[in-house]
């Protein structure tokens, strides 16, 4: 989700926030960890679509985040292997994929056409 204002984006960002939260306070550590990957994996699919527009610096950081990430999940494969979402439907095994394609092509920072 996007909005056009920044509070609207803060309405969103707290609203996520506390889900998770409520989730850790229930005790459902899996749930939280699911609503936060599929709110992650949104957010790699958003940045890799428009960093290829962004200007130098931002493009810069942009690869560097998501270098971090495919990082990160290289170095935990059993973490990352094989994850689901909270919502989980026909196309979700393809998004995956595709977040696992857009994470090796950050994995180097040249420039993306």
């Amino acid at each position: 989700m996007k909005s056009t204002t920044m509070l609207q984006d803060n309405f969103i960002e707290s609203t996520q926030i506390m889900n998770a939260l409520n989730y850790l306070d229930e005790g459902k550590e899996e749930e939280t960890r699911q609503f936060l990957m599929i709110n992650l994996d949104a957010a790699i699919l958003s940045i890799n679509a428009l960093a290829v527009r962004a200007d130098e610096p931002t493009y810069e950081t942009a690869c560097n985040i998501l270098a971090g990430i495919a990082k990160h999940r290289i170095d935990n494969p059993a973490k990352y292997s094989a994850y689901t979402y909270p919502i989980e439907n026909q196309q979700s095994p393809d998004i995956r994929k595709e977040v696992a394609r857009i994470l090796h092509n950050w994995e180097s920072c040249k420039k993306q056409k």
